[in-house]
């Protein structure tokens, strides 16, 4: 999915000194015939999972989400927010993905074809590489960051957390009840009952934070999707200010 965006050179040029991005390579002339500029809508997969990654994402606008790792989805905390690199492990592992890479707001990205030969001239780039370099520690410490807080919710916090970072820009979310909790349960987290997290999505509807519709069908059931109708009590929820039993 996803569509190019045909640009001047002058256009493009003036992306790259906006996010100064020539400085991530030593000869960013060699490369430059194997960059494109791309729009992602929400909903829109940038790196499917359980594929083979051929391009370097680099968002310069919008906001993308990890998608569930094996259907792990606890891992869906993990968001990328312009202007964020993705794709460089597979660039560096050569390996088919097992995550994906989904946008949850309309994204703008500079993609950079790392086919050979510019694969190898990438890793042989002492620039690029000491750039990625502190992008993987940024990365690292963001993440760790994020895991922490998100262990030290309670199981209607971490349900919350979850809905917040997969909702669209259109506020709606799907969610797979009984992954969630599998997801959950192996991660010894207090989120893993599936009759309470279906008790805490129905009290939310009853509250008219979410409303409920019908999502996607996975074989012969549907998928539950809810609208957002109250991101402010919602985001109280979230952090504690406001409990299920003030609603």
């Amino acid at each position: 999915m996803g569509a190019r965006i045909t640009l001047a050179p002058s256009e493009k040029d003036g992306i790259y000194k906006r996010f100064n991005f020539k400085r991530y390579f030593s000869d960013f002339m060699t490369i430059e015939p194997c960059i494109e500029i791309w729009r992602y809508l929400q909903g829109e997969y940038l790196i499917r999972p359980n594929s083979k990654v051929t391009h370097l994402f680099f968002i310069y606008e919008g906001k993308a989400v990890v998608s569930p790792i094996q259907d792990d989805y606890s891992s869906s905390h993990l968001i990328f927010e312009a202007p964020w690199f993705t794709g460089e492990v597979n660039l560096f592992r050569d390996e088919q993905t097992v995550s994906g890479v989904k946008a949850i707001k309309d994204c703008l990205c500079i993609q950079i074809c790392t086919d050979p030969p510019v694969r190898d001239i990438l890793l042989n780039d002492i620039v690029f590489l000491r750039e990625m370099c502190l992008h993987f520690c940024n990365k690292v410490v963001d993440e760790t960051k994020n895991a922490m807080d998100y262990q030290s919710l309670n199981a209607t916090q971490q349900l919350v957390k979850y809905l917040q970072n997969t909702m669209l820009e259109s506020k709606l979310v799907e969610i797979d009840i009984e992954k969630y909790a599998d997801s959950m349960r192996n991660k010894n987290s207090t989120a893993d009952n599936n009759r309470h997290i279906q008790s805490t999505l129905s009290k939310l509807e009853k509250a008219g934070v979410l409303d409920k519709i019908h999502g996607r069908k996975k074989k012969e059931e549907k998928l539950p999707s809810y609208k957002i109708i109250d991101i402010s009590r919602l985001e109280q929820i979230g952090t504690g200010e406001l409990t299920m039993g003030e609603l």
